[in-house]
């Protein structure tokens, strides 16, 4: 929505008050001061939509389904995007976004462009109308599928990374949430990129209803680029990106093999005990701990389990096995469920763990390993059993890590 059609409302109820439901106040209290604005939050009970139709327009945050708005709405990716001219680069996918955004923000700085990280892993995207804008200014945007389920707009270079089942209770079914992924491309012309993940076959088959010039990033000619906490698909989607932008190879490689990767993604705790310790808490789905299994070159031990929500778990046994994964230990609420399947795959017994909490895990894992040993936390499960989210548990687990280390 432009900034003057949204001047036309004089009473606006921002819905959801977190991060980007203040930025949104902000921004409103800048461009149009006059409007009447009202703050609604869930924390405000479950009647707090009861007197939206008191307003003329809701501004609504992602978390908010659209279902539940019944009065004109928009978003705060819609008015940033009407109101921005500027080339956008989005990037979206059920794992990976955040280490892709980073990296390829690094990637165009070093060569010398002015970019601007922006979305779930940057600022939000109205706080760019409260400080210095430029018309040069290139912006790099995470882009999950709440804030794709209804925006109207398609970036200049679209990024779709992969697709697993992250979110199906939130948005009915697997198709509903492919379908709001596939939105970062539904708008595009062909003057614009699709840099896309052809190993999956929705992906591939959006890649080719696209209007946009789409490229393959695991069919193109590149340099052989690897790093210990980095995907090989967000190397090489950062590096199509870049080239689309003329940055030269060796600036690519050089912040490649800079870059320090994000907390609780892959990350590297640390060689303790000639042990290397590896820290994936953000694999909250069996899609994505059997992500990260593939990723890496060497797992010996890997901790899984969490929070029971009835999830397939095939695909964690399958690369756990084809990655000859020797040493599973396991966290309620799964443990039994994970030990039966893990019997019927071939795993002996003795090599099998339960731990109740991270600090019997951890030090089953120094019990049990030797020097050259690599021991991996990716649970694919949630972690609420058991801590308040994913960044607590990675927290705890690379505290204990270092505290076993020291005895």
């Amino acid at each position: 929505m432009l900034i003057s059609k949204l001047r036309e409302f004089k009473k606006i109820l921002i819905v959801g008050y977190g991060v980007e439901g203040k930025s949104t106040h902000a921004f409103l209290q800048k461009y149009h001061p006059t409007a009447q604005v009202t703050i609604v939050d869930k924390r405000d009970g479950k009647d707090y939509l009861d007197n939206q139709h008191d307003y003329d327009l809701a501004i609504k945050t992602p978390s908010v389904f659209s279902k539940e708005i019944h009065i004109p709405y928009t978003t705060q990716t819609n008015i940033f995007f009407a109101n921005t001219m500027q080339k956008k680069i989005g990037i979206t996918g059920s794992k990976g976004k955040s280490s892709t955004c980073t990296l390829l923000h690094s990637v165009l700085s070093k060569g010398g462009l002015p970019v601007k990280l922006l979305g779930n892993i940057g600022y939000p995207m109205l706080d760019y109308f409260l400080g210095d804008m430029h018309d040069e200014d290139i912006f790099i945007i995470e882009l999950s599928s709440y804030q794709l389920t209804d925006c109207q707009f398609s970036p200049h270079i679209a990024c779709f990374l992969n697709i697993f089942s992250d979110h199906i209770t939130q948005h009915g079914s697997f198709q509903e949430y492919f379908n709001a992924k596939a939105t970062i491309a539904k708008y595009s012309s062909a003057n614009d990129f699709f840099v896309y993940n052809g190993t999956f076959p929705d992906i591939a088959e959006l890649a080719a209803m696209t209007k946009a010039h789409a490229i393959d990033f695991t069919r193109t000619s590149q340099p052989v680029l690897q790093h210990t906490q980095l995907s090989g698909d967000s190397i090489k989607a950062a590096y199509e990106i870049a080239r689309i932008l003329h940055v030269p190879n060796n600036v690519i490689a050089e912040c490649v093999a800079r870059f320090s990767g994000l907390p609780h993604r892959l990350q590297l705790v640390g060689e303790y005990r000639g042990i290397t310790f590896i820290n994936d808490s953000s694999a909250t789905t069996p899609e994505a701990a059997a992500f990260a299994i593939t990723q890496l070159k060497k797992i010996t031990t890997i901790l899984l389990g969490g929070l029971n929500r009835q999830l397939q778990t095939r695909q964690i046994i399958e690369a756990a096995k084809k990655r000859h994964v020797k040493q599973f230990i396991l966290f309620p609420d799964v443990q039994e469920m994970l030990k039966k399947q893990l019997l019927q795959a071939g795993i002996l017994e003795r090599n099998i763990y339960f731990a109740n909490d991270m600090q019997e895990a951890v030090s089953i894992c120094f019990a049990n390993s030797m020097p050259g040993d690599v021991c991996l936390l990716s649970p694919g499960f949630a972690s609420y059993n058991q801590y308040q989210n994913f960044p607590a548990r990675g927290e705890d687990f690379i505290r204990l890590v270092q505290q076993n280390a020291l005895q």
